[in-house]
């Protein structure tokens, strides 16, 4: 069990908003916002408990049913970009895992794969040399 009951916010940094977005969407940022760290802790406990899959099947959980539609998928998104939640390789559909290492190691912003062309943050991280070895 994860204890950071004193933390504010996510436990993993990432916006809720673009700057671009409609105010609907800052609005409902805005709601999430408080509760983001603590859905990300139930979000590690759900594949700690269920282990790998979609994050579809993770939000169709009945321990998620009191959330609107997305949000366990976006703290699923936050959760692997930090590498705390990684992709699953040759599974059939797109499945995470937890690793386990990640939870008191985030990546750091630097640390995530970005596309060359566009910038978007890509949900596979680059790995350090020293990560690549332990391969």
């Amino acid at each position: 069990m994860i204890d950071n009951s004193d933390m504010q916010g996510g436990l993993f940094d990432a916006p809720t908003a673009r700057t671009r977005d409609r105010a609907e969407a800052h609005s409902a940022a805005a709601t999430v916002e408080p509760k983001r760290g603590k859905i990300q802790r139930e979000v590690i406990e759900a594949y700690r408990a269920h282990g790998a899959m979609t994050s579809k099947a993770a939000e169709a959980l009945p321990c998620f049913a009191h959330y609107g539609r997305s949000t366990v998928q976006k703290r699923i998104s936050e959760l692997a970009m930090a590498g705390v939640l990684e992709l699953v390789p040759d599974a059939d559909e797109a499945s995470y895992r937890l690793n386990e290492y990640r939870i008191g190691n985030p990546l750091t912003k630097e640390d995530v794969a970005r596309c060359p062309t566009c910038g978007r943050a890509s949900s596979i991280p680059v790995l350090s040399e020293w990560e690549s070895f332990l391969l």
